[in-house]
């Protein structure tokens, strides 16, 4: 009995023994394939650059993915370094990965996506294999569904681009479908081995979700090496990496020993395809996603209305020179006006901005008894600074203003009255950020505007009031936005108007004033959804239907032929527009 209990202990110690030996060379665990990506964010020098020398003396045998990063992201211009290392990274077999941050949703979709034609466009689409999403925010449902536009997008573009989403933290199980590979965990070495939490979601407890899964562990030491690799198993992450540097910035410097890290990650004898199922749409063609895949989603692009509202203050102007037109002669008025403290916040919150504009407009008159007929012309240049998620965006715009108008006197009381105006714009954007989004882009919008009013005068012996209705239609047409590929659009509408006008005449001094009410009468903006791709569509830029204006103003008889006039005017109860004018009379 003796004997059979010694034999069975010495099997059972070469049975343990052997375990040992193979746990420190393949580390048995529920992962079967495991390989590593390497965030490169090493300036590439040229030729004799000896960190990218030793990446790519690696191959992709070991290192299938580098992660580049030229500029913080794509940049505004192809970098020649970045084109060599490219090609050099392709030779050796390594796949270059894109580095786009999304600032915890605090960019844009519209911005992170065009980061992505921004890299095919610099560096060329059969050069960049996918692209790693930075700075994932995960607790939210939107974030979700930010991340899914992101992710179609990519898709749409060639569906076997990989998509990285780097949250640095466990991700749910909403959010798993949408990146091939998520980094759910990036923390120090001391952290992962003595303080790594477990995770809860369904997605990465699955065994067959290892090659969707990425650990970065920084501030590690030689003799870790093996312990990271081993645990990394146990914890179901397909993919790896080790560095031994720190924050801030634990990725401008390889590992001290890496062929020894390289050397245990891929000890399992294969590389994860991140492709197949699991985390991610698998089973979307190579071709891109069909249209009607998805249903389409709008997002919000840096857009603004001082278009249309520089027509509606030129349109106001002109209406007031009208009221006041020299009997049987000519009127001639030069006004400046100002447009200034006009801050602007979307229903919806995406579009914030605030403006200012500049402008002159020129008119002329002339009394023919029962009809006056004239016109006049005006240039306005504005300012438009964008907050919040666009925040560093920048427009100008120019703006050309062709204005008919005429008033017919049906009696001493009753006037009917109307203004055409033709409007030409051209918006250009600038990032200041230094980030490529909207920099550079450019449309021309024409806004087309005809309004009609009638109006009866209540007159007493120093001045009258004429309260009026008004109806009219406005079509706006805003052009391509030919570096993003976004479509033009245009729109069309009825607007009704009623409101009330004032005049008092005190010896050579005029006051006068208005207060309306115009309400669009057309449900959804002017400034209309856009047609972007398959997959998204530019949200309309969203505004009230109905608005208040009002406007105050003094006029002073300097001569015979010579006028002053100062107003100011509140428009949508949120426009402060100041204007000053000359006037003479023939």
């Amino acid at each position: 009995m003796k004997k059979l209990l010694l034999f069975a202990s010495l099997v059972l110690s070469i049975n343990t023994f052997s375990a040992y030996v193979n746990s420190a060379t393949t580390f048995s665990s529920k992962v079967d394939k495991q390989s590593m990506i390497i965030p490169a964010y090493n300036y590439p020098d040229g030729v004799n650059d000896q960190y990218w020398n030793s990446v790519t003396a690696l191959g992709g045998s070991k290192v299938p993915y580098v992660i580049i990063n030229p500029d913080n992201g794509s940049g505004n211009n192809a970098d020649p370094n970045y084109i060599r290392q490219i090609e050099a990274n392709k030779n050796a077999g390594i796949k270059s990965i894109g580095y786009i941050r999304t600032k915890y949703r605090g960019r844009s979709v519209a911005e992170v996506v065009a980061e992505v034609d921004t890299y095919f466009r610099l560096y060329g689409e059969n050069n960049i294999s996918g692209f790693f999403f930075d700075e994932i925010k995960v607790d939210e449902n939107s974030s979700v569904e930010y991340m899914e536009s992101i992710y179609n997008y990519v898709k749409s573009k060639s569906a076997d681009k990989l998509v990285m989403g780097n949250p640095g933290r466990q991700i749910n199980d909403k959010m798993a479908p949408y990146a091939d590979i998520f980094v759910t965990s990036e923390i120090s070495a001391d952290e992962y081995i003595n303080r790594f939490s477990a995770p809860k979601s369904e997605f990465e407890n699955n065994s067959a979700n290892s090659r969707h899964i990425m650990h970065i562990v920084y501030g590690a030491t030689p003799d870790q090496y093996e312990t990271i690799v081993k645990l990394s198993r146990e914890r179901n992450a397909g993919w790896l990496i080790i560095t031994d540097d720190t924050q801030p910035n634990p990725y401008d410097g390889l590992p001290t020993d890496i062929n020894k890290i390289a050397k245990l990650i891929n000890n399992l004898g294969g590389i994860p395809n991140p492709n197949n199922s699991g985390g991610g749409l698998g089973s979307i063609p190579k071709t891109g996603i069909p249209q009607g895949v998805f249903d389409k989603k709008s997002i919000a692009i840096p857009r603004s209305k001082v278009d249309l509202d520089l027509v509606k203050s030129s349109r106001g102007t002109i209406y007031r020179n009208m009221e006041n037109i020299k009997e049987d002669g000519i009127t001639f008025d030069t006004v400046y006006i100002g447009q200034f403290g006009t801050d602007f916040k979307e229903k919806n919150g995406n579009v914030k901005y605030s403006s200012s504009s500049n402008g002159i407009l020129l008119s002329i008159f002339k009394d023919y008894g029962k009809f006056n007929l004239g016109g006049g012309f005006g240039y306005q240049k504005s300012k438009v600074r964008y907050g919040e998620k666009f925040s560093g965006i920048k427009e100008n715009i120019d703006s050309f203003q062709f204005l008919f108008g005429g008033k017919y006197k049906i009696n001493e009381n009753i006037d009917l009255s109307g203004v055409v105006t033709y409007s030409e714009n051209i918006h250009k954007y600038r990032n200041e950020n230094g980030r490529v989004f909207m920099d550079g882009a450019k449309y021309n919008s024409k806004i087309l505007d005809a309004d009609t009013r009638i109006g009866y005068k209540y007159m007493f012996e120093k001045g009258y009031i004429k309260p009026y209705l008004g109806l009219g239609i406005t079509s706006v047409r805003e052009g391509e936005i030919s570096k993003l590929g976004i479509k033009g659009t245009s729109a069309t509408g009825l607007n009704s108007i009623i409101g009330l006008y004032a005049q008092l005449n005190y010896g050579n001094a005029v006051l006068f004033g208005n207060v309306e009410y115009e309400q669009r009468l057309r449900k959804k903006s002017y400034h209309n959804r856009r047609e972007y791709n398959v997959l998204f569509d530019i949200a309309p830029l969203e505004y009230k239907r109905g608005v208040f204006n009002a406007g105050l103003g003094i006029g002073y008889k300097l001569s015979d032929m010579l006028n002053v006039i100062l107003s100011y005017e509140l428009s949508e109860s949120r426009n402060n527009v100041f204007k000053l004018g000359l006037e003479a009379e023939f």
